[in-house]
């Protein structure tokens, strides 16, 4: 599927295959950012 989405991926690695090519999702992650006045902002 991301070789479809990306043609350019097969230039790089090729086939699915090649142990350089690999794929993660992540889902429902959040952050929290510090700023320089003690603020926090969390980014979800």
């Amino acid at each position: 599927m991301m070789f479809e989405k990306y043609p350019y991926l097969k230039k790089l690695y090729n086939t699915p295959e090649d142990l350089r090519f690999e794929v993660f999702y992540l889902d429902n992650l959040s952050a929290r950012m510090q700023f320089s006045n003690g603020e926090f902002k969390t980014l979800k």
